[in-house]
């Protein structure tokens, strides 16, 4: 679920991205603005590190195939909230000083949003499977409560939180506009 919530917010900003400021600027500004939160809030500070610290070490210790993509995911994990933040610093400079570094935005969120898409292809294609295979029922109970019960910050359910969904369906909604003049 977690992956896919966070392809749809990649789709949706590769939309935007693409479809252009348009008029008002301050609402495609804000719209992904509040992307970029999103993934920092979510995917950077929550997910990532559940998959790092409890996914990943059972995968590796099984699988010398799953040893090397984890060292992959592993690093991918370790630059990720860098990488978002140079994107919103990217963005500001583009909606402060102007069109001249609109370009250097879209190219930078362009092969960061490539390099994400990968990135969860990979899991799903290697790190999930794999999962299957080797993890015992203690482990996947252990899992079902980081990724799907309340608690301590990184075992909250944040898809499931309201607020959080009200600001997924405003990215969507924004994403799905069409541009005005």
């Amino acid at each position: 679920e977690e992956h896919a919530a966070l392809s749809v917010m990649l789709r949706s900003l590769a939309a935007l991205v693409e479809r252009g400021p348009g008029e008002p600027q301050a609402d495609y500004f804000t719209a992904l603005r509040a992307i970029f939160f999103c993934i920092d809030e979510f995917y950077e500070a929550q997910h990532h590190p559940k998959e790092s610290e409890l996914l990943f070490p059972k995968i590796a210790a099984a699988s010398q195939q799953g040893a090397a993509a984890v060292l992959r995911l592993d690093q991918d994990h370790a630059t990720g909230a860098a990488a978002a933040r140079e994107l919103q610093h990217l963005l500001l400079a583009w909606e402060m000083v102007g069109s001249s570094r609109r370009a250097t935005f879209e190219a930078a969120c362009g092969a960061y949003i490539e390099r994400l898409l990968e990135h969860i292809a990979l899991e799903e294609r290697l790190i999930l499977p794999q999962s299957e295979r080797c993890l015992s029922a203690a482990d996947w109970q252990q899992l079902d409560r980081a990724f799907t019960h309340g608690g301590g910050a990184r075992e909250s359910n944040y898809l499931a939180d309201p607020d959080y969904a009200r600001l997924l369906a405003q990215i969507l909604q924004a994403a799905n506009k069409p541009p005005s003049a």
